[in-house]
């Protein structure tokens, strides 16, 4: 097969061509452009690739033959594998939750600083100053209200949550493909299981039940703050949204995936299992951290993951 590398332009372009492996890659001198080995996933998919490339003017391209190999392979949507890295070119490849992000280190900035923004404030909420809200939503717990707000603190619950995670993780292997469905699920947990460490840090107790008109049993044992049931529902929607960003799903996701959260944060309220200030704080911890998660994840780790391992499992299982 015909081995592609593909560059990005300072001006915002894309360009590639066809290597022959036992050369290695064009030298500058052939090349004018700073060409480097497709180690990662492709910024842009491969019919914005090709468009990119044959707008380019015959002066500003690389060798003629070069070019003209390189157009045809990727308007053809052959998935192209580098030799250095074993990873595969694919149509999907810049789409959707593999749209590189822009500003790695502006992401990963926020991440820290919501991380040890919430560790202050945990701490600073540890005496419970907003009881007295946590049980004025309790007196709601009543009626058909009381049963939908337990079962969804139950449906929500760790293990529900992890096989909701991989149902969703093969729903999106079946009408995608399996590298999407990794990168979603990868995205919730990388999300979802560090607000543990923060729980463990500031160690905030849960609202006491005895002053509850309605106390939830059995009375829950881990940490209060922030929500794990919250922090798993909005990095689930985020997740969603990032497969289906620049589609006509993305409103839908986003629209149904909200009311989805503002059920679960008022469900937890009414229950009493949380204060309010553990539910905003989970909210504001998921919004924050899941683009930098899907950088770490999709970005980073994922490429150096042999493409192999993936067309690999979906050959045997299809």
């Amino acid at each position: 097969m015909d081995l592609v590398y593909v560059s990005d332009l300072q001006d915002g372009g894309t360009h590639g061509g066809q290597v022959d492996p036992l050369r290695g890659l064009p030298s500058a001198r052939q090349d004018p452009f700073r060409w480097r080995p497709y180690a990662g996933y492709a910024p842009v998919g491969i019919r914005r690739v090709s468009h990119a490339l044959s707008a380019r003017t015959p002066a500003s391209r690389p060798p003629g033959r070069v070019w003209d190999r390189a157009a045809g392979l990727i308007e053809s949507g052959v998935a192209m594998t580098s030799p250095t890295t074993g990873l595969t070119l694919r149509s999907s490849d810049g789409a959707g939750i593999f749209r590189r992000a822009g500003h790695p280190a502006r992401l990963l900035g926020m991440a820290a600083a919501t991380f040890a923004l919430l560790v202050v404030t945990g701490i600073a909420l540890r005496p419970g100053q907003d009881l007295g809200l946590a049980r004025a939503l309790n007196g709601l717990h009543t009626g058909a209200v009381g049963v939908v707000t337990s079962a969804t603190y139950n449906v929500f619950e760790p293990v529900p949550s992890v096989v909701l995670t991989a149902a969703l993780a093969a729903v999106i292997w079946i009408v995608k493909d399996l590298r999407t469905g990794a990168a979603f699920a990868g995205v919730v947990a990388l999300t979802w299981i560090p607000s543990e460490m923060i729980k463990l840090i500031v160690h905030r107790g849960r609202p006491d039940v005895h002053l509850m008109r309605y106390p939830f049993l059995p009375v829950q044992p881990d940490p209060s703050f922030p929500s794990g049931h919250t922090a798993f529902i909005v990095a689930l929607v985020v997740a969603l949204a990032f497969v289906v960003q620049g589609t006509r799903w993305r409103p839908i996701v986003v629209g149904v995936g909200t009311l989805l959260i503002v059920l679960v944060a008022l469900a937890l309220a009414v229950d009493a299992v949380h204060y309010p200030t553990d539910i905003v704080a989970s909210v504001a911890w998921s919004l924050a951290v899941a683009p930098a998660a899907r950088l770490v994840w999709v970005d980073w780790v994922m490429p150096r993951v042999p493409v192999r391992a993936f067309s690999g499992a979906a050959s045997s299982s299809h």
